[in-house]
């Protein structure tokens, strides 16, 4: 194995010119129509068929273009495997969902479907696991237990959510000769410390491949995380941000800066990245602005989420693609006149309202993030930790002084920022 020389993105990201970051994220996009370019067999993870066994690589596909050096085996993300659903009998892939004229026929033995495969086997894998494993918690995200009354989840709800989804997963996904049911390679983690540069900021390598995966360009699609800004009203209304910071930006304190630098750069690397891609991989930014698409995504996402305690969100998913049917069928997925399912009016104002107090909480915990400048996972600098202890114990203290008595133990015993048993 060989180390790569190189800086990583993320220790020069803030300090980057506007041609400076048109630059790097020219190059991620170039690199991405690249893995666009490839004619991906199957939906999955690679491998070397040596290091399949025997009863995978007969299932495995093989890279007809690299020589059959390389293969499609069941999928290697984490997601598929940690807290016992390594030990799940449930359906892990290669799918053969793409029926180009151009790409061989799958092996017999090789299931071929549209590609709905993956949104059934992501819902059956968490029913399994669900029915196996899970019990009453409290909800994983601390501001939640408020809005349920401190009380623990029962895990029923969501077996009953996924139950609806996989009646509705019999419609999604696309034909098989539909573009957007093609296999697609993306790295799993591009972000910018992932992503090594040489002295002239040209990209040398990227690093963490070990969860890719192959999916179909329906659920592969979309802005990468790191450098996405949905939200934010210009973002998603694409509003082409100015090149430089504003002409009284030195003016502003310290903290100012640092807040109004933050949006800046989200706005112009979101902007960046999808006028980019319109450029060179108009395929990409198509599937990614497609609505139907999205709705895809959302009901693919939240059913793949292990359940800690939120079933609120797939249920709520399930309710808005009900209401946007059309939106779903008319992007050309396999056809359902009318929804599998359906929500009592009394269930979908419920549920409709707790998804609206729990998006509050969302707000909320936002806000606490940006005032302690810590991120979505809790990590601050090594030189900000004892400081940004400190300033959280300072708002929990000034909350619980300024809540009702009644609310005093509430925000005592599950205050975000405090340590906490993460299995509820």
């Amino acid at each position: 194995m060989e180390k790569l020389e190189g800086t990583t993105l993320g220790d020069v990201w803030l300090s980057l010119s506007f041609k400076e970051r048109h630059k790097v994220v020219e190059q991620i996009v170039l690199l991405e129509r690249r893995l666009f370019s490839l004619q991906v067999p199957a939906s999955g993870s690679i491998y070397f068929p040596n290091d399949l066994a025997r009863h995978e690589r007969s299932q495995s596909v093989p890279f007809q273009s690299q020589g059959h050096e390389f293969c499609i085996g069941p999928m290697a993300h984490y997601s598929w495997w940690h807290k016992g659903r390594d030990s799940l009998e449930c359906d892990r892939g290669p799918w053969k969902s793409y029926a180009a004229n151009h790409i061989p026929p799958s092996p017999s033995n090789v299931p071929g479907c549209n590609s709905n495969c993956p949104f059934v086997a992501v819902g059956e894998r968490e029913l399994q696991w669900t029915k196996t494993f899970a019990k009453p918690r409290l909800h994983y995200e601390r501001l939640y237990r408020e809005v349920h009354k401190y009380q623990k989840m029962s895990p029923q709800s969501h077996i009953d959510a996924i139950d609806k989804y996989l009646k509705l997963a019999n419609c999604l996904g696309y034909r098989r000769h539909d573009r957007l049911s093609r296999p697609i390679l993306r790295h799993p983690d591009l972000q910018p410390n992932n992503i090594l540069l040489s002295e002239s900021l040209d990209i040398v390598g990227l690093i963490d491949w070990q969860h890719a995966t192959a999916l179909p360009l329906c659920l592969s699609a979309g802005i990468p995380e790191h450098f996405q800004n949905y939200g934010d009203p210009e973002s998603e209304r694409m509003i082409q941000p100015a090149r430089e910071l504003s002409p009284d930006f030195d003016a502003l304190n310290p903290e100012e800066q640092v807040a109004v630098k933050q949006v800046h750069i989200k706005r112009l690397t979101h902007f960046l990245y999808a006028a980019l891609t319109l450029r060179y991989n108009e395929e990409h930014y198509e599937t990614i602005f497609n609505s139907g698409v999205v709705l895809h995504q959302r009901l693919y996402k939240h059913a793949r989420t292990p359940w800690e305690g939120d079933s609120i969100t797939l249920q709520a998913e399930l309710i808005n693609a009900i209401q946007h049917w059309q939106d779903v069928v008319s992007s050309g997925s396999t056809t359902c006149e009318t929804p599998p399912i359906k929500f009592s009016e009394e269930s979908t104002q419920s549920i409709t309202e707790l998804l609206g107090r729990q998006q509050e909480m969302d707000t909320m915990m936002d806000q606490m993030r940006e005032t302690l400048r810590v991120d979505v996972y809790g990590w601050v600098p090594n030189e900000d930790f004892t400081a940004t202890r400190e300033l959280a114990q300072d708002i929990k203290e000034r909350m619980i002084a300024a809540a009702d008595p009644a609310e005093k133990d509430g925000i005592r015993n599950h205050f975000p920022f405090d340590d906490f048993d993460e299995d509820g």
